[in-house]
């Protein structure tokens, strides 16, 4: 099993740094350590407890006797999952049977005619041949499902609901009805078509109406698929933080068992701090027991959110998808939630074909997939974009990728420069045998690095290498393996790199009409200039905002503000520098008419005119001045003109007997801001 250790010791760190600073400077407080507030510092805390043997009556009993409430009692691993006062936890991790007890944390949904979709993953051919994946059994792990859209009509054969602990899973979210439309939108002349529109569909909700669940309910619905048959589950949802033993073993155990298990890869891609790791995939789509999917485009490049890292598996679409939404509704969404559904369908689809087991089913979707980015598996794309039909409609492919596989470096591996490094791997293919002497090594930092199963090299350079091993098959058709490792400095102690941050100044004011210069350098003793590296936090003390580059032009409203330039270093080692400063309402001069005055001026033939002057309080260029003149309450001229010198005449030809009042209506000058008020005034003619 490959681990995540450095990913999760950086995050750690680059969190706690975050947090630390906040809490200093907006005065927030926050809980410390891996788990979430909900698990841990409450009375009562919710936990997941993994026993040496099967819990029984008699481990329950004792849950109740500690004051505790067992919410569920597993048989798939032996576990159960439980609320117990703080004050029993203790004393409750030193019980014989006890194996371990973790936090119950909460996972979240990673959001989001034939859709695009279905269309480009070839599903719609394999449905001209007959084959709609009738009888296939998929199990939708999420919010739950509208049994009664008009585009699932008849697709619910069961299910429960682990939120409400009743039989009922009806989606009160959104996210499952849109998972269940793209696998399984049926063929009645209306709406949408799913990738497998015949398969019947179960639905667990683990996911509440705010889009998020316990741990606990996954594990349970986990179980129950195995136990009614499932074929296939769906797992759009996911958590960056290692839930745990028990939960890994819940979908080890799944696999084992016969079930396919799909899940979304994660939408972390864009999150500022991805930038130091190589390695963002979500649990549980991280496991090796579980298909990891990534998200693409219309144009087939990897989604800008999509989480990447060695355990990416398939990808598939997942932006700007279209489908079903509760209240027979439809709704266009993007996420890795989106892009996994297809997979789930394009499986379902090989199984109905004859391939039999997950194990098989997963191979064929393997090995049939399109090579999308780096030739073989790679990070983004994983073996590439999932391939319905040729996956469906071949019973056999007319030739099978090689295999690879890396066994060192190890994923995760750090090692310090000038050390030796061992790179061994081997390599089949089902028609050429044993290809380990053709296996080629590369870096994606130094390129190039040999051939072979087995060498070593003391001549990598500092920094974070993905390593990938590739061979070709006489065939053309080329298989890999990708790990992670870092090589870091021969120094004793690494400097972290130097932040200076240029502009703003530290205290300074700005008010809202200001565009704000965000500046900063960062240089490194190791590595030199990091200054394009560079990202900026923001924050009012209630929201953040983040801005990859070392320069911003930014118009912000009214706060205290916190800047935050920060950078990493070839050894993961953070730099940052900080500044605060304040944005006040921008201070706007006011302009009034002082006057309105009435001239009576003689016209042609014994008539009339009467010009009106507007007198105003400043004199501004290109003031703009609006008014409407009545004569005994109905209107007589609407008109703008701009004012010269402070003031604009208006004039009235031919006046009739009557009094006249003039209403001013807008003024507009430059840097100004008019006070409303039109002054008293009148004329009675004659």
């Amino acid at each position: 099993m490959k681990t995540k250790s450095i990913f999760s010791v950086y995050m750690a760190l680059l969190l706690s740094l975050i947090l630390v600073l906040t809490s200093l400077l907006s005065g927030a407080s926050y809980a410390s350590g891996a788990a979430p507030a909900s698990a841990f510092d409450k009375e009562k805390a919710a936990v997941l407890i993994a026993f040496h043997e099967q819990p029984g009556r008699s481990e329950e009993a004792l849950i109740r006797a500690l004051g505790g409430e067992v919410r569920h009692t597993y048989h798939l691993v032996p576990a159960m999952a439980a609320t117990l006062p703080q004050a029993a936890l203790d004393g409750l991790r030193h019980n014989p049977k006890v194996a371990l007890i973790e936090p119950d944390l909460t996972v979240h949904a990673l959001e989001d005619t034939y859709p695009w979709g279905i269309t480009r993953i070839g599903a719609d051919l394999v449905h001209q041949q007959g084959n709609t994946g009738d009888g296939i059994k998929v199990g939708i792990i999420d919010t739950g499902l509208d049994k009664t859209h008009p585009d699932l009509a008849g697709k619910y054969a069961g299910g429960y609901d682990f939120v409400n602990n009743d039989a009922d899973p009806m989606d009160d979210h959104g996210h499952g009805t849109h998972v269940a439309g793209t696998i399984a939108a049926v063929m009645n002349d209306a709406g949408l078509i799913g990738a497998a529109p015949d398969v019947s569909l179960y639905a667990l909700k683990v996911l509440g109406a705010d889009g998020s669940g316990a741990l606990s309910g996954i594990i349970a619905a986990v179980e129950w698929c195995v136990d009614n048959d499932i074929q296939i589950t769906n797992n759009s949802y996911g958590i960056l933080t290692d839930p745990g033993a028990t939960f890994k073993a819940a979908f080890d155990a799944a696999y084992a068992d016969g079930v396919l298990q799909i899940a979304a890869a994660g939408n972390d891609r864009s999150k500022w701090y991805t930038i130091f790791f190589s390695d963002i995939v979500s649990y549980p789509a991280w496991y090796a027991s579980v298909v990891a999917v990534a998200a693409t485009d219309s144009a087939n490049k990897v989604a800008s959110f999509s989480s990447f890292g060695p355990s990416v598996e398939l990808s598939a679409p997942g932006v700007s998808i279209e489908s079903t939404i509760p209240g027979g509704a439809y709704a266009t969404w993007s996420g890795t939630s989106m892009a996994t559904p297809h997979v789930v369908g394009a499986a379902a689809l090989v199984m109905k074909s004859g391939v039999a087991s997950a194990a098989a089913v997963r191979e064929r979707l393997q090995i049939t997939a399109d090579d999308l980015g780096p030739v073989g598996r790679d990070r983004d794309y994983g073996f590439g974009l999932v391939d319905a039909d040729e996956a469906a409609l071949s019973t056999t492919p007319d030739n099978v990728a090689p295999s690879v596989s890396i066994a060192s470096p190890v994923d995760g591996a750090v090692y310090t420069v000038g050390d030796s490094i061992t790179f061994t791997a081997t390599a089949s293919d089902p028609e050429d045998g044993d290809l380990t002497g053709a296996i080629a090594w590369s870096s994606n930092r130094d390129g190039a690095l040999g051939t072979g199963g087995s060498f070593s090299l003391t001549t990598l350079s500092v920094g974070t290498h993905e390593i990938v091993a590739t061979v070709t098959d006489s065939g053309g058709l080329t298989g890999s393996d990708l790990v992670g490792m870092t090589v870091k400095s021969s120094t004793a102690v690494n400097t972290p790199p130097v932040v200076t941050i240029s502009s703003p100044s530290d205290g300074y004011i700005f008010n809202t009409s200001d565009t704000i210069a965000f500046r900063a350098t960062a240089l490194d003793a190791e590595d030199g200039d990091l200054t394009d590296a560079i990202t900026w936090s923001i924050s009012d003390g209630t929201n953040t905002n983040y801005y990859f580059g070392p320069s911003w032009d930014l118009t912000l409203p009214v706060g205290y503000y916190t800047g935050i330039a920060t950078v990493s270093d070839s050894e993961v080692e953070v730099g940052f520098s900080m500044v605060q400063f304040e944005v006040e309402e921008a201070i706007v001069a006011t302009i009034s008419v002082s006057s309105i005055t009435y001239q009576e001026v003689p016209a042609r033939a014994n008539k009339i005119n009467l010009e009106i002057t507007v007198q105003l309080d400043a004199v501004v260029s290109n003031t703009s001045v609006s008014c409407v003149v009545t004569r005994d309450g109905k209107t007589v001229l609407t008109a703008t003109k701009v004012a010269s010198d402070g003031k604009t005449v208006f004039t009235l030809n031919n006046i009739k007997a009557g009094t006249y009042v003039t209403q001013i209506t807008n003024v507009t000058a430059a840097g100004y801001e008019w006070d409303g008020k039109t002054p008293a005034n009148q004329h009675v003619f004659p």
